[in-house]
């Protein structure tokens, strides 16, 4: 009983040496882990010291370098010194030159803008030169464009009138050498109480291709001694395709362009008979007119319609163009014939 005791006792005195050996050997590792980073951090000043006695060696072969490249530099600012004394002398010149062109700059400057100056009026006087030398010149030419009208118009009074004592004399010579052969005609056209016929003149190309012209009048006389009233013209074209027809006839409004709108005091006002004129001539070649103003013609007066033109493409033609005119009036409604026609081949 007592062993037993005592071996427990012994147990237990073991299991708690073995409990103190135990943390005798936890302690004894602690003071190993610390002894172990002391030496770590011993080794680490001790590179620390290696690495700052290599920096002070490699200081010491840097700051070397340094001192030659410093006294390099040095010498290099001296040089860049001395240049830049030259430089600023060269500036000093330069700026001087500049100045002087600047100067000769501004004076050139100035005298461009005197010359300018002087030249814009010049080029004033010469544009109001030019406009008034362009009004004496469009005065002139409306002087000139007015004789050559007045002269045109005499020259178509000429050519008119020579052209109506050819046919004067042709006509009396034909008569004359005909007599016997149309005495009945004659006959007949004395108990007309019109007489009427053209006078006209034909304007031949002078070029291929260039239009023909009729220039001409139509004469209307009353032979007898009683007064003809309301007289009517009818000028018929055949055929009238591609044939322009103008003369003075007087329209309340713009209805033909070919035609002239105006008024003189050596001709009488003709006018469009019909309002649906423009019909007629297209279908038929029928120019229907009638005096404006002039409602009778008394006896042994004389009208006419004057300065028609008559123009067409003679290559358009493969026949006669035929121009024939009649003579209306109250007394007179069947009509009555010009005494000759305007025959074209």
């Amino acid at each position: 009983m007592n062993k037993t005791k005592r071996g427990k006792q012994d147990y237990l005195q073991l299991q708690q040496q073995l409990i103190h050996y135990k943390s005798e050997i936890s302690k004894y590792k602690h003071e190993l882990a610390s002894v172990q980073n002391k030496l770590l951090q011993e080794r680490e000043k001790t590179d620390y010291y290696k690495a700052v006695i290599r920096t002070g060696e490699q200081y010491r072969i840097a700051k070397e370098q340094f001192e030659q490249e410093i006294q390099y530099v040095q010498s290099k600012l001296k040089e860049a010194e001395k240049n830049a004394e030259k430089m600023n002398m060269q500036l000093s010149i330069v700026e001087e030159e500049r100045n002087d062109l600047l100067k000769l700059l501004k004076a050139a400057v100035t005298n461009l803008l005197k010359e300018k100056q002087s030249s814009d009026e010049k080029i004033n006087q010469l544009l109001l030169e030019k406009e008034r030398l362009i009004t004496q010149l469009d005065k002139r030419l409306e002087k000139e464009q007015f004789r050559i009208d007045l002269l045109t118009a005499e020259r178509n009074e000429l050519l008119n009138t020579s052209q109506f004592l050819f046919q004067s004399l042709y006509e009396k010579h034909v008569e004359q050498k005909e007599v016997d052969a149309v005495g009945k005609e004659n006959t007949a056209f004395m108990d007309d109480p019109i007489r009427a016929r053209f006078i006209h003149s034909i304007v031949l190309p002078h070029e291929n291709g260039d239009p023909v012209t009729i220039l001409g009048h139509a004469e209307i006389e009353n032979i007898t001694e009683q007064t003809l009233h309301h007289p009517v013209l009818c000028i018929k074209i055949h055929p009238h395709q591609h044939v322009q027809f103008s003369g003075k006839i007087i329209t309340t409004k713009k209805q033909n362009e070919n035609d002239f709108n105006y008024k003189t005091d050596s001709s009488m006002e003709w006018k469009y008979l019909h309002p649906d004129w423009r019909k007629q001539i297209q279908e038929k070649g029928e120019y229907w007119l009638k005096p404006s103003e002039k409602m009778a013609i008394e006896p042994y007066e004389k009208i006419s319609f004057e300065g028609f033109h008559i123009v067409f493409p003679l290559d358009d033609f493969d026949e006669a163009l035929v121009i024939e005119g009649f003579v209306y009036c109250q007394e007179k409604k069947n009509g009555i014939p010009f005494e000759n026609k305007i025959i074209i081949n």
